[in-house]
């Protein structure tokens, strides 16, 4: 089992003559595998689909919120991380943690608007918390909610 937007997945692995790729639907991720007894194989190859739909959603997101804000749009990175679901860096980079993959999208986007906050507040006073009530009126919904439980540098997923 894996979560992805909030919702609990199988994983499977499965046969496949040539190509080897995943594909989510019906409840459940299958692996499509040359080698379909090689977990490790498969693992790679879900979590490089992993991977790539984090990416795209994050990207889409991220770009939608961007625009909101009058000024130019950071770079976006994704990466597992174990103390924080977001950051902002000075140069212009707003990095995202690939964990946040587990949840609701709206998670996601309340990250999102979080570091881009940033951008105009470097720290967490009012100006801040005024900023980010105005784009997500309900974030202290989800601050509550990802105090609760800290990142675990999630970067793969295993099959039994």
């Amino acid at each position: 089992m894996f979560q992805w937007q909030g919702h609990s997945y199988g994983l499977e692995i499965r046969p496949s003559i040539a190509a080897e790729y995943a594909d989510l639907s019906g409840g459940t991720l299958a692996v499509y595998s040359v080698f379909p007894h090689d977990r490790a194989r498969a693992g790679k190859i879900a979590h490089k689909w992993l991977k790539t739909a984090l990416q795209d959603l994050v990207q889409s997101r991220f770009d939608a919120m961007a625009l909101q804000f009058n000024c130019p749009k950071p770079m976006l990175r994704t990466r597992a991380m174990r103390s924080r679901w977001g950051s902002y860096h000075p140069r212009h980079i707003v990095t995202i943690n690939t964990e946040l993959a587990k949840y609701p999208v709206e998670y996601l986007d309340y990250v999102i608007l979080h570091e881009l906050c940033h951008i105009f507040h470097r720290n967490h006073q009012k100006g801040f918390y005024d900023l980010l009530a105005s784009y997500c009126p309900n974030y202290r919904k989800f601050q509550r909610e990802l105090r609760k439980t800290r990142p675990t540098g999630f970067k793969a997923l295993h099959f039994r």
